[in-house]
């Protein structure tokens, strides 16, 4: 993969899918636009952890159908690439939270997964994601963050 190629991948943390799904539509509607255009590139350039399938679908009295919506986006859509959980990930996460502290163990997995993954940008609404390794952005799904990332979905 190249250096171009990396700046083109994009990670989405779990807290992304649950604002496009279930966020208010200031937010959600550019999140759907977003996963339209992705799935209009020849090559999906949006990634993910397979740790985000546990984390959007443990609510408690979640109606099916928005389960439903989160598997199918998620595993079947072909917009997002889902990255295991393997064990390079988790010691990966591991160093992290041993070198950019203070990481939570799933935030540590997120970031551990984007940097296999070889993704430039690093989209999460988490606040606490300050430092990233480097050659990776952390953007917010606002107008800007969402600009970024349309442009490395056109690339």
């Amino acid at each position: 993969m190249t250096e171009t190629d990396a700046a083109c991948r994009v990670y989405l943390d779990a807290n992304i899918f649950i604002y496009a799904l279930e966020g208010e539509p200031a937010i959600s509607e550019p999140l759907h636009e977003m996963f339209l255009a992705a799935r209009a590139s020849p090559r999906s350039r949006l990634v993910t952890s397979e740790l985000t399938l546990a984390e959007v679908l443990c609510k408690e009295n979640q109606p099916s159908v928005t389960t439903q919506l989160y598997l199918d986006l998620l595993t079947s859509s072909g917009i997002v690439q889902l990255q295991p959980v393997s064990r390079d990930v988790l010691m990966g996460s591991a160093q992290l939270r041993r070198v950019i502290a203070p990481f939570k163990l799933a935030d540590a997995i997120h970031v551990a997964s984007a940097m296999q993954a070889e993704c430039g940008l690093f989209m999460s609404m988490d606040g606490r994601l300050k430092s990233l390794p480097a050659g990776m952005r952390r953007v917010a799904a606002d107008r800007q963050g969402l600009a970024s990332v349309m442009k490395a979905l056109h690339a």
